[in-house]
């Protein structure tokens, strides 16, 4: 399982004080079957806690996940800021999952994607 995050959801996770261990205890939880909303075939939304609060009044991740293969974090958002993703911006994520779920990581990284290195994951 290699694990990815864009550099705009890296820049942005963290503004929020969002950690690599925060998204790969996601990942954990994803892999364990303990999905929070899927989104499409690819795409799942991920609630990933706040530090010091929990989940509920934490943040929004979105990902693109390939069971056993790859976890890609492409959005987060506090729970504050919006509730939902809309109708437009979804479809958008739909969208580039397709693509990024088949693309070669190597490809990803090259384009500046950020792979996270530890917690067991490659």
């Amino acid at each position: 399982m290699r694990v990815v995050k864009s550099q705009e959801f890296a820049k942005r996770a963290s503004k929020l004080g969002l950690n690599d261990d925060a998204l790969l205890r996601a990942v954990e939880e994803i892999e364990n079957g303990r999905i929070d909303a899927r989104l499409g075939k690819y795409l799942i939304k991920q609630r990933i806690a706040r530090p010091g609060t929990g989940k509920s009044a934490g943040y929004r991740s979105v990902i693109v996940h390939v069971v056993g293969d790859r976890a890609l974090f492409i959005h987060v958002f506090p729970k504050n800021e919006k509730a939902n993703l809309g109708a437009n911006e979804l479809g958008l994520y739909r969208d580039l999952a397709k693509v990024l779920a088949e693309s070669p990581i190597d490809q990803l990284l090259k384009a500046n994607w950020i792979e996270i290195t530890h917690g067991g994951y490659p």
